[in-house]
């Protein structure tokens, strides 16, 4: 219970920095995070699986608010870059997933080794 308690709240965190600032407060949070829960189990898996939930929620919630239109940009963009419109999508929730891993085991490494 408590490990779904901080992903939720690390995805939270993470989808308001995103959500106030941009892409580029995913690996800030995430080494935050990291350099706070380097004792905890999983910290890298946390981070990730919380970043890629935030962007999914927020893909949700603009795919919502957009009336439906969502799903025909998804198609556009895809025809542009000859790809399926799921991979779009695949590929919008591995982007911070990935951002986040990198970032927290970064500042695992370096607390665990330093302190």
């Amino acid at each position: 219970m408590r490990l779904l308690a901080r992903t939720a709240l690390l995805a939270a965190a993470i989808a308001a920095g995103t959500w106030a600032f941009g892409w580029w407060s995913v690996p800030l949070v995430a080494a935050i995070w990291g350099w706070t829960a380097a004792s905890f189990r999983r910290p890298v898996a946390v981070a990730a699986l919380a970043a890629a939930l935030a962007w999914g929620a927020l893909l949700a919630w603009s795919w919502l608010a957009s009336a439906g239109r969502a799903p025909a940009l998804a198609e556009a963009l895809g025809g542009v870059m000859r790809a399926p419109p799921a991979a779009l999508v695949a590929l919008t929730l591995v982007f911070p997933a990935l951002l986040a891993a990198c970032a927290s085991q970064l500042t695992v490494a370096l607390r665990r080794r330093f302190i």
